[in-house]
């Protein structure tokens, strides 16, 4: 897989993982969260699918089954023909005249980066910062494991500004390839993260520093822990999707930019198709 497939399989993969619903249309694939973290988008099922098949299922008709508040991720590059890309779903100029149509909103946009591991390098960095995995026995998680899932959850939500649902980030502790990460500044919980393991490739996701740290390198450091940390997971490449704020460092840390994921919020139903 090249770069952007293996950033894009990662990240769709990790939002299925996250308990997406599906509902199979005519050569297409929908799927939405009905909690954090509320994502909606379309598969293929096939190479030759495309929105154009939904002869009975016309556009407007298949939006109406997204409930409002999900977050619609649109790739706006032309030059690519991968899930969430205008390309790959065929159908350009109307789903962009749709989106203005029913008043979707850009809320955010965040930028798809890739590194190749490199061992020497990122296997030798040394932080004054612990790392904790935490752990599942049988797929659930146990009363020290229920501690740190909790504080896992209260530094995203606080990083973030937003509210993870508890039973999301339970259920991931089913998946043996994803890491949930606690990071500690002498033995006090200060930053969280999740890491997606899936074909050689390393998904990181949730990387949030608790605000009292926050401005003072934590988050650096976090991300040199999880460089070192990568080196025991069989990866030859790391890809995460980062905002604004956060792409100068990734880019200290030799992360390359990809291309950039437009959100929309659906913010009510779409009108009544007649």
């Amino acid at each position: 897989m090249n770069p952007i497939e293996q950033n894009l399989n990662n990240l769709l993969d990790l939002w299925k993982k996250y308990g997406a619903v599906s509902h199979s249309l005519a050569g297409m694939e929908l799927y939405q969260h009905v909690t954090w973290p509320n994502r909606v988008w379309l598969e293929r099922k096939s190479n030759t699918a495309s929105i154009n098949d939904l002869h009975s299922n016309p556009l407007e008709k298949v939006i109406q089954q997204i409930a409002p508040g999900r977050i619609l991720p649109i790739i706006d590059d032309k030059s690519l023909d991968q899930p969430l890309t205008l390309n790959w779903l065929n159908h350009t100029s109307y789903l962009n005249s749709f989106l203005d149509k029913h008043q979707y909103t850009s809320i955010f946009q965040l930028t798809a980066m890739h590194k190749k591991f490199n061992a020497a390098q990122d296997s030798e960095y040394k932080t004054d910062l612990a790392i904790e995995v935490i752990q599942a026995v049988n797929k659930q998680a146990q009363p020290d494991s229920q501690k740190q899932l909790r504080t896992w959850i209260e530094i995203t939500n606080e990083a973030f500004q937003y509210q993870v649902t508890p039973n999301v980030i339970q259920g991931l502790l089913a998946y043996p390839e994803i890491k949930l990460l606690l990071f500690y500044h002498h033995s006090t919980p200060v930053a969280s993260a999740l890491l997606n393991v899936s074909q050689n490739t390393i998904g990181i996701h949730q990387v949030g520093v608790k605000k009292s740290m926050q401005g003072q390198g934590i988050g650096l450091k976090v991300m040199k822990e999880i460089l070192q940390f990568s080196a025991n997971l069989n990866t030859d490449s790391l890809v995460l999707q980062a905002s604004k704020a956060g792409l100068p460092l990734y880019q200290k840390l030799g992360f390359n930019e990809l291309f950039q994921i437009n959100h929309y919020w659906i913010a009510k139903q779409p009108d009544e198709v007649v």
